[in-house]
């Protein structure tokens, strides 16, 4: 009787230590399972996080780009307006320069030259 007890102890023993190491088995499949699922989410993330950067970079050249053409084509426009203003100034008309040296003329002929009275 005692063999047969020691021998069902025995192998109580022995399907306790296989049910242990199959638990653990079990867990250490779990771990790796839930670190391989982390690993994928934060490479998922990271991709995510590298295309939004990329693309507020775009974004932000895209509009940058169009404040630069709208510069330009506002200095390009000042520039003719002011050429314009210039060549509208640098062509008086004969009777502008005529009264003009008229009046110079004028000045020069009422002063007194060496103290010479007029």
């Amino acid at each position: 009787m005692k063999s047969v007890r020691f021998k069902e102890a025995g192998k109580m023993r022995s399907d306790i230590i296989d049910e242990i190491l199959s638990v653990e088995d079990r867990a250490s499949q779990i771990v790796k399972i839930a670190q391989d699922e982390g690993r994928s989410q934060v490479l998922q993330a990271q991709t995510k996080a590298n295309q939004d950067v990329h693309d507020a970079v775009a974004n932000r050249r895209a509009e940058h780009l169009q404040e630069l053409e709208k510069a330009e084509a506002d200095s390009a426009l000042q520039l003719d307006n002011y050429q314009a203003s210039l060549d509208v100034s640098s062509t008086m008309g004969n009777e502008a320069i005529e009264d003009v040296a008229d009046r110079i003329v004028k000045m020069v002929s009422q002063t007194r030259l060496f103290g010479e009275q007029v």
